[in-house]
């Protein structure tokens, strides 16, 4: 069985996979989509009016590492034709059984007049290449993209993005290039067309998008309406690979806890990291000054107490930190107690 059968034999099972990813895992076609050769897949065509197609990623990306997605977009030879397709993330619990509603829709998103099933909490980055109408807030004359939440299209978080304003535009015949790409170390989601990039998007994509869920499945949606068009995409490489930095951050904050002992006029600490680390611990005064502050070395589990003896009772902040930009704050109500 090769590493990527492997792979999304792992996800089936809802495994955490701590491996890197390159190369192209197994993709599941819905609706009016499927296979036309090993790397590219046709997902409407020139034949078929209001037609809907999806195209699901057997392997999800994980939250707490980074991935680079690449794929070649056919968007038809039509200038009539649309109506689009999308790029599509989502954290609903049948991965790869979802398909929206045909016409500007695009596959992933949710009509009034039908009842289509509409994944969420999800992410959604158009590529429209028809206008429904002048005017409307998510529609712009030429082809463009837009980025959506929930398949909430008539409502896009950023104002599309035109790609060409020239004829049919990417309706030209030809394939063009589109890349997803996320850090989580960085939290900017970017998104590139013919390798200009077109969507800088900051965000912490699992809490801002997906809260309670620590990866998401991604795929295409496509769509036609009254005007058919041939549609077509080829996988050219998916990166999924660990983020260290973004890892060694989430390990040092779930390593620190903090604990009130209003019995004692003390704050206790109670660490438990898989690394050895110098610690430094600073309690700052409501308006920023500095009033205490200890260094640990070499700290792997280990109970500790911080003396504020003598402090009048009040709101006081702790930082704790490891030098290598890892930082733990936390806001403390202490209410002194008598000497006894």
């Amino acid at each position: 069985m090769s590493r990527c059968c492997v792979l999304s034999a792992l996800c089936a099972l809802g495994c955490w996979l701590p491996l890197s990813l390159h190369g192209q895992p197994p993709f599941f076609a819905l609706g009016g989509a499927a296979q036309h050769d090993e790397h590219c897949y046709r997902l409407t065509s020139e034949d078929s009016l209001h037609q809907a197609s999806a195209l699901w990623c057997s392997v999800p990306v994980e939250f707490d590492d980074m991935f680079d997605l690449r794929f070649l977009l056919y968007l038809g030879c039509e200038k009539t034709g649309g109506e689009g397709m999308a790029f599509v993330m989502h954290a609903a619990p049948d991965s790869t059984a979802f398909l929206g509603c045909p016409g500007l829709a695009l596959g992933y998103a949710p009509l009034v007049s039908a009842s289509c099933a509409v994944p969420q909490p999800s992410l959604s980055v158009e590529i429209d290449t028809r206008c429904d109408g002048p005017g409307l807030p998510w529609e712009m004359a030429g082809d463009h993209l837009a980025l959506c939440r929930n398949g909430v299209f008539w409502t896009p978080l950023l104002p599309p993005v035109q790609l060409s304003t020239v004829g049919g535009g990417m309706r030209d015949c030809g394939y063009h290039s589109f890349r997803v790409a996320w850090k989580p170390s960085e939290n900017i989601l970017r998104v590139w067309f013919d390798e200009q990039l077109k969507i800088s998007y900051p965000t912490q994509l699992g809490k801002d998008f997906f809260a309670g869920h620590r990866r998401a499945w991604f795929g295409f949606t496509a769509s036609t309406g009254k005007f058919a068009s041939t549609q077509m995409l080829c996988v050219r490489s998916i990166t999924l690979e660990i983020d260290q930095e973004a890892r060694d951050k989430r390990h040092f904050q779930d390593g620190v806890f903090v604990l009130p002992m209003p019995d004692e006029n003390k704050i206790g600490f109670d660490f438990d990291f898989v690394k050895s680390q110098n610690v430094q611990i600073d309690l700052y005064s409501p308006n920023g000054s500095l009033i205490r502050s200890e260094t640990l070395k070499g700290v792997t589990k280990l109970g500790h107490q911080l003396s504020v003896q003598g402090l009048p009772s009040g709101v006081y902040y702790v930082s704790v930190t490891n030098g290598r930009q890892q930082r733990v704050a936390r806001k403390i109500l202490y209410i002194a107690q008598p000497k006894t």
